[in-house]
C-alpha cells in the first residue's frame, strides 16, 4: 500500500527544479535537503509487504504466492481480477504520477507503485523529485548499435542545441566517442557564434581523486579537462560555449553511473554513453516531451552545485515546450508516426552517396530523419558485399583487432537498421526510477527503487499471477 506521506509528496507542487527556477542563485544541493532532508532517512528499512487478504489465503493460491515476490502478494484474485487492496494501490498510484493525456495500464501501476514504496525510506530514493517520479512522453528514437553509433546521435544533438546542453556519462577517456563529443562542441561553438549567442554546457563524469574524500563533487579546471587524460576543447576552442565540467565519484565504490544528455529542455538522450573504445552492442532512448523535466531534476540533483553560470532553462519545463529557440524540425507529438525499418532500409541503400558521420570528417544532419538515413547508409551493402559484411564493418568501427563475421547471410527485409524510428504521434505513460551512487559498503538501500532486483522481480512476480489467472478462467 501507498502510504500517506509518499502521496503527499508525490502531489507537492515544489520540485528541486520548480524551485531552483524561483532562486537559481541556490545549488539544486540545497534546494534538495531544504525540501526533502526535513525528513527522516532509513536506508536499510526494506518496505514492508502487503498483508495476505482473503481472497488469496487459499492453498492453491498461497503456495503458488509464495514463489513470487512478497510486493506482489494477494494482487490478484481467483478469477482473475485485482483484489480489492490492489485496486486500492493501483488507484493511489494513479494519483502519484503526472500522466497527461495518458492512462498507465495496471501493470504499469503495480511496478510503480513498488518503486513508490522505497520513498518512505528516502524521498529521493529515485534520484528525481516524487511529483516528477511518473510522467509522460515519447520515444522518437531508440537506437541498438555499437557505442560510437549512439555517439552519433548524441553528437548531433550537442550540434543543434541553441542554448544549453547537459551531458552525464561514467567513464571518460580518449576515444572515438570522446573525439565526437569534442567535434560537436567544436561545431556548436561555431554555430552559436554565428548567431551571435552562447550556449552554457554542463558536463559531469566519473573520476575518483584524493579530494574526492573531502567532497564528491568536483570542479574540473579547463587545464585539466583540455588535458591528455580528458581531451574536452579549452575554452580557447569553444569561445561561445560557457562551459563546466564537474567530476563525481564518492569513496570507495559510488561510481556514476548516470548515462544521459538533456538539450534546451526539449530533448533528453538515456544511453550507454562511456567515452571509450569498446566492442559492446549498446542502446539509446531519445525522449521528448514532459518526462524531459524529470531527467533535467534528476540532472540538477546528480549536480548538487550551483551552476556556474546558471542554466537558461530555468524557468521553461519541458512541459510548457522547453526554450524558446529557432528549430524547424517539428518535436514531441509534431513528429507524428515514424517510417517501418524496411522503408529504412530502403532509403539507406537508395542514398549511397551520404557520407559517414566521423570525428576526422563530420557530417551533422539538419534533423532526426536525416541522421536515420546517413546511419542507414553506413549499413547498407558496398559493391561485393554481403548485408552480414556491411553489419560487421559497423560493428568493428572503434576496434583495433576486427572480429571476423561468423553467422548466417542476413536476408532480404532483416537489414539491421541500428537507428528504429519509433515515433508516435500520441504520449505513452513513462516512470522515472533510478538510485544514487552509494561509497561505503553496507551504505546502499536495497529497497532503493532503481533496485534491479525487486524491480524484475516484482514486475515479473505480477506477470506470472496475471498469466494463472488468465490459463484458470
Amino acid at each position: 500500500m501507498i502510504s500517506d506521506h509518499v502521496l503527499r509528496l508525490c502531489q507537492s507542487p515544489n520540485t528541486v527544479s520548480s524551485l531552483l527556477a524561483k532562486n537559481p542563485s541556490q545549488s539544486p544541493g540545497q534546494i534538495a535537503k531544504d525540501l526533502y532532508g526535513i525528513y527522516e532517512k532509513d536506508l536499510h528499512r526494506r518496505p514492508p509487504s502487503p498483508p495476505a487478504s482473503s481472497a488469496s489465503s487459499s492453498s492453491s493460491s498461497s503456495t503458488s504466492a509464495s514463489n513470487d515476490n512478497n510486493t506482489n502478494n494477494s494482487s490478484i484474485t481467483n478469477n482473475g481480477q485485482p483484489s480489492p487492496r490492489t485496486q486500492q494501490t493501483l488507484a493511489l498510484a494513479a494519483k502519484c504520477g503526472r500522466w497527461g493525456p495518458t492512462t498507465p495500464s495496471p501493470l504499469f501501476l503495480q511496478a510503480f507503485a513498488d518503486a513508490l514504496r522505497c520513498l518512505d525510506a528516502d524521498p529521493l530514493a529515485g534520484v528525481v523529485s516524487p511529483p516528477l517520479m511518473g510522467s509522460h512522453g515519447t520515444v522518437p528514437l531508440t537506437v541498438i548499435a555499437p557505442l560510437v553509433d549512439v555517439i552519433r546521435h548524441v553528437s548531433n544533438v550537442i550540434a543543434r542545441a541553441e542554448k544549453e546542453v547537459i551531458f552525464i556519462t561514467c567513464t571518460w577517456s580518449p576515444s572515438v566517442a570522446q573525439r565526437l563529443v569534442r567535434s560537436a562542441l567544436v561545431e556548436l561553438s561555431r554555430r552559436a557564434g554565428r548567431r551571435r549567442q552562447r550556449v552554457v554546457v554542463k558536463i559531469m563524469y566519473d573520476k575518483a581523486t584524493p579530494a574526492s574524500a573531502v567532497d564528491p563533487h568536483q570542479r574540473v579546471s579547463p587545464a585539466a579537462y583540455a588535458g591528455k587524460a580528458v581531451q574536452l576543447p579549452s575554452p580557447d576552442e569553444v569561445p561561445h560555449l560557457d562551459m563546466e565540467v564537474v567530476s563525481l565519484h564518492k569513496l570507495v565504490l559510488g561510481t556514476l553511473h548516470a548515462k544521459f544528455c538533456v538539450v534546451d529542455r526539449k530533448i533528453a538522450l538515456v544511453m550507454s554513453n562511456n567515452m571509450e573504445d569498446n566492442c559492446n552492442m549498446e542502446m539509446m532512448t531519445h525522449l521528448e516531451g514532459p518526462i524531459v523535466d524529470s531527467i533535467y531534476d534528476t540532472a540538477l540533483i546528480t549536480w548538487k552545485r550551483s551552476l556556474e553560470p546558471p542554466l537558461p532553462s530555468y524557468e521553461f519545463p519541458a512541459a510548457e515546450g522547453g526554450l524558446p529557440t529557432a528549430t524547424h524540425e517539428p518535436l514531441y507529438l509534431d513528429r507524428g508516426a515514424g517510417r517501418d525499418q524496411q522503408r529504412i532500409a530502403a532509403n539507406g541503400q537508395a542514398h549511397a552517396e551520404l557520407r559517414e558521420h566521423t570525428p576526422e570528417d563530420p557530417h551533422y544532419d539538419d534533423d532526426l530523419a536525416g541522421e536515420i538515413t546517413r546511419m542507414q547508409v553506413c549499413y547498407s551493402t558496398k559493391p561485393d558485399e554481403t548485408r552480414l559484411q556491411a553489419a560487421n564493418r559497423q560493428l568493428n568501427y572503434a576496434l583495433k583487432e576486427p572480429v571476423a563475421p561468423t553467422g548466417p547471410d542476413i536476408p532480404d527485409g532483416h537489414e539491421m537498421t541500428p537507428y528504429i524510428d519509433t515515433s508516435t504521434p500520441y504520449p505513452v505513460p513513462m516512470a522515472l526510477v533510478s538510485r544514487p551512487p552509494y561509497g561505503s559498503p553496507g551504505e546502499g538501500y536495497m529497497g532503493d527503487p532503481g533496485s534491479v532486483e525487486g524491480l524484475i522481480k516484482g514486475v515479473w512476480g505480477m506477470y506470472k499471477k496475471m498469466e494463472r489467472a488468465k490459463g484458470s478462467a
